[in-house]
């Protein structure tokens, strides 16, 4: 079955209907007091008058008294009675044969007007002799305290007329739930404009919401203690303000053009002269027929203007929402008009008006949640298609990387064969276009490999770090390669990431890269040796150097100044770069997802390249360190390994006729990386090629960021290469207070000389997992 929707008109109907069912109710039996006398300092001629009337009284302060002699009829002889005025406009005390009578609720003191209904106790011995005698006094104290709408009753014991009925549920519980009502939607409003302040349609809701909201604090008598005798002027300014602020509502809320602005000038005019005619013996004369004539106008125009939206808008349903409410108010208001004009009352006094501004404040909450509902399905469905957009880009990201991977592929292997050609890259400038597709911002830095610049790629005005080497022969070009190739394949928050590669017109390759704002962690040498700020570090580290293993990629150079640091305490990251003579493993997955032509070639120029001289990668990256030690090795290196063999590389993918292939990468007998951080084995050639390598590098900058020192004097490997024994290295507990067990026991076996008893990168991060930073680093795209 299909749900029915809830329809706008149904609303109108219901406050119609409550409108008649209220005024056929029947209360107790009552005898309607019509014929008083009336006399007082503020009445101009004493006499008799019928009531209801409105009495000829001057237009000050003052006190009148309403008297009148009445026979009870004979049930009641003998009981008590109550005296009910159903819509009293003042205070008013009762006196009975000659004795003041209780009134039946308190009346606060400091209370102007009457709010109805009013009643006053007569005592049982008061009519035991079949005659009452009974006396008003009023107080004067604005205009309509000389209008008497309804007659006073009489009435047997505690019962309530249906006049009565008819006032306490409009005039009270009615216009509660309508105060309560108007006042949530005006919150509502005021709130979601405050948190985006773009929807300027919710403050003009709030605002007419809090203006309407004012007439039911009226009539129920609470805006007296607010404001005093000059509430009526008040209500009269709170409905101009109101009824014009829902005209900006209604206009905004459905993206409607703006109105005239003369409708703020005659709501301006209005509230002059309700602020000039403020006296509570002037304001009803003027003050209402001007609003009962801007009311009229205005709803009328809302009438107008919401009937076309509910049959010709997009959402009609809401539209209708929205012209229901104002079909209610203008059912409503109709009974509180003429009486404000001084008609004569056509429900005892009862002010349907505040159930026309109930049904008006419900119908707009329905609005609201509409909106609200297709406001979440629209969310829902650009979720889903962001979700979709998200998951194309992915896959486009997928897509670039494996097209920048086998870019790199394809270059490293034809670069490698072409090694003997050379020359000099050029300079670029700032301002320099490179491809068409970056533009130079400025140097960032150069050494003796290469230089690298910051650059922005024209597509998107995001910023990149794009490197070249200095020289333009086949090898160095080759390594460049390489280093694309390999960043290409990993993707993980902790490793710089690769986003182009390529040759340009002129011939310098060149690999443009994620650039990271921040420092290396060589640079941050002053913050060594707190561990509170390392630990978070290292957990980070271990998990980019489990990413390039479980990728098949040994690191081979893993120290400080390839670590760099971004952000500040507790929300640090660090990120892994530098893979310019990384190595993929024999048989990992950066190895298998090259071509088959590109893998042959690959696999035979990586067989070439066993080792690299210390002094030249020192003099490429101008790391002091690794210098020094370079040089105390002498100008010449120390060489272990057999030289690599000739072979033939199929190149036929490459449009490059096979050749025999003379000389890797690099030269045999040189070892890779910065002494003190290479491990032992590095000393056999490509069989100490492993991930434990690096988790030995590992192992020395941990002690390094915690303790503030290195864990030795004179590095392992070069103590093997002049013959010597590799020295016998401390616990890291022995030179750590406040040492957590943990640590010490993952730090010790990373420095153990024997690559077998070394942690995975895998298990460093469980094992600093505790530490991990909270913030993790985005990933260029």
């Amino acid at each position: 079955m299909l749900a029915a929707r809830p329809r706008p008109g149904v609303v109108g109907g219901l406050v119609v209907a409550l409108a008649i069912g209220l005024a056929a109710c029947r209360g107790g039996d009552a005898v309607e007091l019509r014929r008083w006398s009336v006399a007082g300092e503020v009445v101009d001629a004493p006499g008799d008058v019928v009531l209801p009337a409105h009495l000829a009284l001057a237009g000050h302060r003052g006190t009148y008294t309403l008297s009148t002699r009445v026979e009870v009829p004979p049930a009641w002889r003998g009981r008590a009675l109550t005296l009910v005025i159903a819509d009293p406009q003042a205070r008013a005390t009762l006196v009975v044969d000659g004795a003041a009578a209780p009134a039946t609720d308190a009346t606060r003191a400091e209370l102007y007007r009457g709010v109805g209904p009013a009643g006053w106790r007569v005592p049982a011995d008061a009519t035991a002799d079949g005659v009452l005698d009974l006396e008003l006094t009023v107080a004067h104290r604005w205009t309509q305290s000389a209008w008497w709408n309804t007659a006073p009753l009489l009435v047997a014991g505690d019962d309530t007329p249906a006049a009565a009925v008819r006032v306490l549920v409009f005039n009270h519980y009615v216009a509660i739930a309508a105060l309560i009502a108007l006042a949530q939607l005006g919150l509502t409003g005021f709130g979601i404009y405050l948190v985006d302040r773009r929807r300027r349609g919710y403050l003009w809701l709030g605002v007419q919401s809090v203006a309407a909201a004012y007439y039911p604090l009226f009539v129920l008598g609470w805006s007296q203690p607010l404001v005093g005798v000059y509430d009526a002027p008040v209500l009269a300014g709170a409905l101009v303000v109101a009824i014009t602020a829902s005209i900006w509502f209604t206009h905004a809320i459905f993206e409607q053009r703006s109105p005239s602005r003369l409708w703020l000038l005659l709501a301006a005019a209005s509230v002059a002269v309700f602020a000039w005619f403020h006296d509570p013996f002037v304001a009803t004369q003027i003050s209402g027929p001007v609003t009962i004539g801007v009311v009229i106008v205005l709803t009328g125009y809302q009438l107008v203007v919401c009937a076309r939206l509910a049959w010709t808008h997009p959402d009609r349903l809401t539209a209708r929402f929205q012209f229901a409410s104002w079909v209610a108010l203008a059912v409503c208001m109709p009974p509180d008009l003429l009486h404000w004009l001084g008609q004569p009352a056509a429900l005892d006094g009862a002010r349907p008006a505040s159930a026309g501004l109930l049904s008006f404040a419900l119908c707009l909450s329905l609005l609201l949640s509409r909106r609200h509902i297709l406001a979440l399905k629209g969310e829902a469905e650009h979720l889903d298609a962001a979700e979709r957009q998200r998951a194309q880009v992915e896959q486009l990201n997928v897509e670039l990387r494996r097209q920048v991977a086998e870019r790199s592929t394809q270059l490293f292997a034809a670069l490698a064969i072409a090694g003997g050609k050379s020359g000099q890259a050029p300079e670029l400038r700032a301002g320099e276009l490179v491809q068409g597709r970056y533009e130079v911002v400025r140097e960032l830095g150069r050494g003796g490999m290469g230089i690298v610049y910051e650059v922005e790629r024209i597509a998107d005005r995001r910023h990149f770090a794009l490197k070249l080497t200095h020289e333009l022969h086949g090898t160095a070009l080759a390594r460049l390669a390489r280093e694309a190739l390999i960043a290409s394949k990993i993707h993980h928050p902790n490793v710089v990431g690769v986003v182009d590669v390529d040759v340009s017109a002129t011939g310098f390759l060149y690999v443009v890269m994620e650039l990271v704002d921040g420092t290396s962690l060589k640079a941050l040498a002053p913050r060594h040796g707190d561990a509170a700020w390392a630990l978070p570090l290292l957990a980070q580290i271990a998990d980019g150097l489990d990413a390039l293993h479980q990728a098949g990629v040994v690191h081979r150079d893993l120290k400080p100044a390839n670590l760099l640091v971004t952000g500040g305490r507790g929300d640090a990251a660090v990120k892994i770069t530098d893979f310019g003579v990384s190595r993929p493993l024999p048989g990992g997955p950066v190895d298998d997802e090259a071509s088959e032509s590109g893998r042959r070639t690959a696999a035979a120029v990586f067989d070439g390249e066993i080792t690299e001289t210390v002094r030249g990668a020192a003099a490429a990256d101008g790391d002091a360190d690794r210098g020094s030690e370079a040089a105390r090795l002498g100008a010449e290196p120390v060489g272990f390994g057999p030289e690599p063999t000739a072979d033939t590389v199929g190149l036929g993918a490459f449009g490059v006729a096979p050749r025999p292939l003379t000389a890797g990468l690099t030269r045999t007998g040189f070892l890779v990386g910065t002494p003190a951080y290479i491990a032992p084995e590095a000393m056999d050639g490509q069989a100490g090629l492993s991930p434990a390598a690096d988790m030995f590098a590992f192992g020395v900058i941990a002690w390094e960021l915690i303790t503030g020192g290195r864990p030795f004097e004179r590095p392992p490997v070069l103590s093997l290469l002049g013959g010597g024994t590799p020295p016998e290295l401390p616990s890291l507990a022995s030179r750590w207070d406040g040492a957590v067990p943990e640590v010490v026991a993952l730090v010790d076996r990373c420095l153990s000389y024997e690559p077998a008893i070394r942690p995975t990168a895998a298990a460093a991060a469980i094992a600093l997992a505790p530490w991990r930073a909270a913030r993790r680093p985005a990933r260029a795209s």
